[in-house]
């Protein structure tokens, strides 16, 4: 791949997930193989690093010769936290002159420092030092590369941040440890293809001009960010703060308008879902209601759990009698791992089930991390490790009950239980949630209404999905041919 067509897709590119590092990584990889200037690089120079330049290691100081203040005796001393992309010259550690032992060893204008030891994620770290204003020295884990006068020390630091350069330089004794390091007999006998003088420094402009398009890039989408997170906490504090009917449905228009805009992530579209729940709960998404100091419209009746509802708990048969196939006389076990995306049936026969549950009903997760977590039941039994929310069906239409019991008021119930995990909750933990009671009519028109945009939120998320998919896939495919 050359610069024209990298230029032509860097948008795309930019868009897959992690797309501006790829981008970085790939201009890396393009600079260092010569198609970022079409090079013909069987001109290019065979050698090895240790070849090349100088190699001093820093100096191990002993923690009695350390300090974070200067003072008489002291000079400033260069850590592995100070090596980022660029040096960082705050937050200097302050070690005694008296163990530096010769000029090397303090940081001269055009070193290359990398990191020696550290972190997996912060080893091979490289920085370039841009001045000598500083009179510095190295710590332990750190060395400076100094570069002899047939390689320019902006390549060489080009080279060193292609993540396959920082893999093979690093103590194959460490790979499977938090903590790696780099030793000087992996960093000598690095290879390396060296281009001319004139060529490094080429390469070196086009990848600086590169990159500050990623930087642009980066830029703009981190606006771009910020400009959709102010519009959804806007048009959702719009909401939260309406006073009156008109502001609240001018706050509901403004995202009903702007769904692309305020659902442009996975996670906000599920903010977006819990959204859509509680306004439909609180009777918004029919028109304005006025609202009672219960969080209710004024005209709904509003009960009490305790005394309005009940839970049925299931009961667990023992694994011995559990199916994986449908039998005569065998009747579907729901469990706690069905409530997931992946649910694994099991059948029980029919004799072994106290606690039935017929389609339509509802189940909520009673244990651990399911907690609070809903579904509608079909025909069979239910476990320990769910209830079955028992309504009177003359008032209250399931579909509303799921979603009221889905909406953040009642999961606010659930997540607030001070019940261990294992114990789950019982009638008493939920006596104090409020039941809403419309009209059945306006239940469902609540419940259609619902669907209605929980069906959009699954459009976007599956646009969201596509989108980040197909991006994935090109990246990939650009990455490969490079």
């Amino acid at each position: 791949m050359n610069v024209a067509t990298l230029l032509e897709n860097f948008e795309v590119l930019a868009e897959s997930p992690e797309g501006i590092d790829r981008l970085r990584e790939l201009i890396l990889g393009m600079a260092v193989s010569g198609s970022i200037l079409k090079s013909d690089t069987s001109s290019w120079r065979a050698t090895t690093l240790g070849e090349e330049v100088r190699i001093i290691r820093g100096i191990t100081f002993p923690s009695s010769a350390k300090g974070r203040c200067p003072g008489k005796g002291l000079l400033p001393c260069l850590r592995t936290a100070n090596i980022q992309n660029e040096v960082d010259w705050e937050d200097l550690l302050y070690v005694s002159d008296e163990f530096v032992r010769n000029d090397d060893q303090y940081v001269q204008s055009n070193d290359l420092l990398i990191s020696m030891a550290n972190s997996r994620e912060l080893v091979g770290k490289v920085a370039l030092v841009r001045r000598n204003d500083i009179h510095c020295t190295l710590g332990g884990f750190i060395a400076a590369i100094r570069c002899g006068t047939e390689i320019d020390p902006k390549y060489l630091m080009t080279i060193l941040r292609v993540p396959s350069a920082r893999e093979k330089l690093i103590d194959s004794s460490t790979q499977t440890t938090n903590i790696a390091n780099i030793s000087l007999g992996r960093l000598r006998p690095f290879e390396l293809k060296l281009p001319l003088m004139s060529e490094q420094r080429d390469i070196v402009a086009k990848v600086d001009e590169l990159m500050a398009l990623c930087d642009e890039l980066e830029q703009q989408q981190k606006l771009r960010d910020n400009l959709r997170i102010a519009t959804r906490k806007s048009a959702i504090d719009a909401i939260s703060t309406a006073t009156t009917p008109e502001e609240l449905e001018t706050a509901w228009n403004r995202i009903n308008s702007n769904w692309a805009v305020i659902a442009d992530s996975l996670q906000s579209v599920d903010a977006l879902r819990t959204l859509v729940i509680d306004f439909g709960i609180q009777g918004q998404l029919l028109g304005a209601n006025k609202i009672g100091s219960n969080g209710f419209p004024m005209s709904w009746t509003s009960r009490k759990f305790k005394d309005y509802c009940d839970i049925e708990g299931g009961n667990q048969p023992p694994k011995s009698v559990f199916a994986s196939e449908p039998k005569k006389d065998y009747i579907r076990l729901f469990q706690i791992r069905d409530l997931g995306s992946n649910p694994v049936p099991v059948f029980i026969p029919k004799g072994t089930a106290k606690s039935l549950s017929t389609h339509g009903e509802i189940l909520v997760g009673r244990y651990g991390a399911s907690v609070g977590k809903v579904f509608k039941a079909q025909d069979g039994a239910y476990n320990v490790a769910l209830v079955k929310f028992i309504f009177p069906k003359d008032d209250l239409v399931a579909d509303f009950v799921y979603w009221m019991l889905k909406s953040s008021r009642s999961q606010a119930v659930f997540s607030g239980m001070s019940r261990s995990a294992q114990a789950g909750f019982n009638k008493r933990d939920l006596a104090v949630l409020d039941i809403p009671v419309p009209s059945i009519d306006e239940q469902k028109l609540i419940t259609a209404k619902i669907d209605e945009l929980m069906a959009l939120c699954d459009h976007l998320e599956a646009e969201l999905k596509v989108r980040s998919e197909l991006a994935e896939k090109f990246a990939l495919a650009v990455v490969s041919a490079a």
